[in-house]
């Protein structure tokens, strides 16, 4: 076989090259959020202010709305823990989110005081403002 042929067929079988490597989603690979955090199913409580902390299909991050870089939502997650009124952190993600940057922004927050076992008050799903409210009416 020459050397073209051989060129021609490594390029054109990936799956020989072990260069197919299939990135993992958020959805199919990584959805369960951490144990200590709460979900749609716990609901939220009735007074708890949110603030949404969303990663999207290409794995930019953003605190309620606004893009942000990784030191900027750390700086984010501390000063909401200094609130008076300590938010509620939903992580909400794209199900074609890669699974490296959902565990890096999952990190990241449970690393801060906020969603660390000192406040616990993070959570995440989807929609958080049709999640059912718990508490007193």
């Amino acid at each position: 076989m020459k050397y073209s042929e051989m060129l021609a067929l490594f390029l054109l079988a990936p799956g020989l090259s072990g260069c197919d490597h299939k990135q993992r989603t958020y959805d199919a690979d990584c959805s369960k959020p951490p144990l200590a955090w709460g979900t749609a199913k716990v609901g939220i409580g009735e007074l708890v202010p949110i603030v949404a902390v969303s990663i999207d299909a290409n794995g930019f991050v953003k605190w309620a709305g606004s893009a942000v870089s990784n030191d900027q939502l750390q700086a984010c997650l501390v000063e909401a823990g200094k609130l008076n009124s300590i938010p509620k952190p939903i992580l909400e993600v794209s199900p074609t989110a890669p699974c490296q940057r959902v565990e890096e922004v999952r990190a990241m927050m449970m690393a801060s005081p906020i969603c660390n076992s000192s406040h616990q008050a993070c959570s995440e799903g989807r929609n958080p403002k049709q999640w059912d409210v718990v508490g007193d009416p």
